[in-house]
């Protein structure tokens, strides 16, 4: 067997087991009480975290699966619909986004959705003791753009950097920061996915920029 037909076998797999797993964890918190070694009892969250990391996954899982081709896609309209969608995130953390002149790709734009939505959502989860400021902005490099988002969080140290992309990486708790530790292995699943690659640039305290690189549009 070829390794990508491998790849093609791993990942339905991976899509059945999610779409099974989901079943049975619904099916388990609406019948079953769960027990907590202090409380005797899970919270009633506990079924939804479940249920989202399921969710996540088979979304990780749909990058590949789920092909669509690539096609010319306003990126500034995707940015304002996502923008939009975090409209309540943003005026409850009194954070200001901003962003450059942005650019036509050649992108799956519901994927480039996905992108911005984790990005800048993290960058609005992951804040210091002021409000947050996110600017995203674009280069444009040769055959392709460059698509940086900036913010003045809490940072990351340099050591986790690689890291932050794995999946179920997680740096914090979920007490403090919610989330399944997904994101950021999706993002880097779709920039993959079309061509580019994903990195970024921070230290602890100082914020973080994320970079990443898609194919542009041809001109009309």
């Amino acid at each position: 067997m070829s390794s990508a037909t491998e790849d093609r076998v791993s990942r339905a797999g991976l899509l059945t087991q999610s779409s099974e797993l989901r079943q049975e964890v619904e099916s388990i918190v609406t019948t079953t009480p769960v027990i907590d070694v202090h409380t005797h009892v899970f919270p009633p969250e506990f079924g939804a975290m479940c249920l989202s990391g399921i969710d996540d996954l088979l979304t990780y899982s749909r990058v590949s699966t789920r092909h669509r081709e690539p096609t010319r896609t306003d990126s500034a309209e995707v940015l304002e619909r996502v923008l939009g969608n975090l409209r309540l995130a943003i005026e409850e953390s009194g954070a200001e986004v901003t962003h450059g002149e942005m650019p036509a790709l050649l992108v799956v734009d519901t994927q480039l959705q996905q992108l911005f939505q984790n990005l800048i959502g993290n960058a609005l989860k992951f804040r210091g003791d002021t409000p947050p400021h996110v600017h995203v902005d674009a280069a444009r490099k040769d055959r392709e753009w460059e698509i940086s988002i900036a913010d003045n969080g809490i940072g990351i140290d340099a050591k986790y950097h690689d890291e932050v992309f794995m999946i179920f990486r997680r740096l914090h708790g979920r007490e403090r920061y919610p989330g399944t530790g997904i994101g950021l292995a999706l993002c880097k699943k779709i920039v993959e996915q079309h061509g580019g690659r994903i990195w970024l640039k921070s230290e602890p305290g100082s914020g973080t920029t994320f970079y990443f690189t898609l194919p542009a549009a041809q001109a009309q």
